[in-house]
């Protein structure tokens, strides 16, 4: 049985992720292919209403359809629905499933690279209000961090974030 996955969002020419995948699924042996679906943020809901009759059995989801993907899915995992929005899409008992996994990997990438850290240092600054910072800000405040400096361009956006997460982040102009 072959199986049909792809990394979707807008613009995704840029995407490694067809390399990625691609090798693993051959490395393992694997019958499947792994492409790329630029899909516009204005057809996203309809691409993922319609993915199991596109052929997919799963995927990847980018920027900006995180949000978009999440509302398509029939579950998803607790970190999704504490962020709303998934990066992975699969299939269980014929029903989309959704998880996002932008979390773990930052926590995994400064638990490597800044071994024994720690909240008790001081607060915590992050650069940005975006997607991607969503997560960072979860992530950190799930571990304990007690004041999380929010940092972006428009005080707008990240008083916008801060305001999902409570009065631990405080948000401040560039």
């Amino acid at each position: 049985m072959s199986v049909k996955l792809c990394i979707s969002g807008h613009p995704v020419a840029y995407s490694r992720s067809p390399m990625l995948h691609g090798y693993w699924l051959e490395k393992h042996g694997l019958s499947g292919t792994y492409g790329r679906e630029d899909v516009p943020p204005e057809d996203a809901a309809a691409f993922y209403a319609d993915f199991a009759a596109r052929g997919y059995a799963g995927g990847n989801v980018t920027a900006p359809n995180k949000e978009i993907a999440f509302r398509a899915v029939a579950e998803a995992d607790e970190t999704a629905r504490a962020l709303g929005a998934v990066n992975t899409l699969w299939f269980e008992d014929g029903r989309l499933h959704g998880g996002n996994t932008d979390v773990y990997g930052f926590m995994a990438n400064l638990d490597a690279g800044a071994p024994g850290w720690d909240t008790s240092g001081g607060p915590v600054l992050v650069l940005g209000a975006g997607g991607a910072a969503r997560a960072i800000v979860y992530g950190l405040l799930s571990r304990g961090v007690e004041k999380l400096w929010l940092a972006n361009r428009t005080l707008d956006r990240a008083q916008a974030l801060a305001d999902q997460f409570g009065p631990r982040v405080v948000p401040i102009s560039l």
